[in-house]
């Protein structure tokens, strides 16, 4: 069994809006200038135990250089977690929809706000703890404009709206395609907007930018 049973150190850690850069040292491991394709604070996290299971198979014999190593993390795909979908105003999706998933998505935004206006866009299935995760995320929140996923299984965006403050409700818009269009509308420099609540309404969103957006960053580059 192989586990960080002692401190490991991990640094230099510079988020922009393509990847996420750092260095980390430990008694099994070390490397300088990783770059990791993925957002968000809990993805360091996570890829250095993936430098560790690396140790643990190359200690059984299996062959990984350390380009392999640097190459697999930046090629890194997840799509829906803390991903960018547009950058002018900065939209990005996150499939969080329970309150553990929640936490970790107020942490990681915060590097994306640093002082902007921040519009949620949440949607939620029926069989979510709806309330519990608009308590958490609301730390996070200036405001919120309610709509749902599409399918039966979707909590109604009028019943999610009664469980937001009022001084934090901005809109309601059952069809996620009007609330991306609403939030775009209003959000200027100063704004961050993102999506959660659901995969399925992740889906739903990435569906509307790949047929009328146009998936792809607007630039880019833009360091944080």
């Amino acid at each position: 069994m192989y586990y960080f049973d002692k401190p490991f150190f991990v640094d230099n850690i510079l988020y922009d809006l393509n990847k996420t850069t750092f260095s980390v040292s430990c008694d099994y491991f070390s490397y300088e200038g990783l770059e990791l394709s993925l957002l968000g604070q809990y993805q360091v996290f996570n890829a250095c135990h993936v430098l560790l299971s690396i140790y643990a198979l190359r200690e059984l014999g299996v062959t990984i250089n350390d380009q392999a190593v640097r190459d697999g993390l930046l090629n890194t795909v997840w799509p829906g977690r803390m991903e960018v979908l547009n950058t002018d105003p900065l939209l990005l999706v996150d499939g969080a929809h329970n309150v553990d998933a929640a936490q970790a998505f107020c942490r990681s935004i915060e590097t994306f706000r640093r002082g902007k206006k921040h519009v949620i866009i949440m949607g939620m299935l029926k069989s979510k703890d709806a309330i519990g995760f608009i308590k958490t995320v609301s730390q996070a929140a200036d405001s919120f404009i309610i709509t749902q996923p599409s399918g039966n299984k979707a909590l109604e965006a009028q019943k999610l709206a009664e469980l937001i403050d009022d001084n934090k409700l901005l809109a309601i818009e059952p069809d996620c395609r009007m609330a991306i269009d609403k939030a775009l509308a209003l959000a200027g420099s100063d704004t961050v907007i993102s999506v959660v609540g659901s995969l399925y309404l992740i889906g739903d969103v990435k569906k509307y930018f790949a047929e009328v957006k146009n998936d792809r960053l607007q630039g880019g580059n833009s360091e944080v």
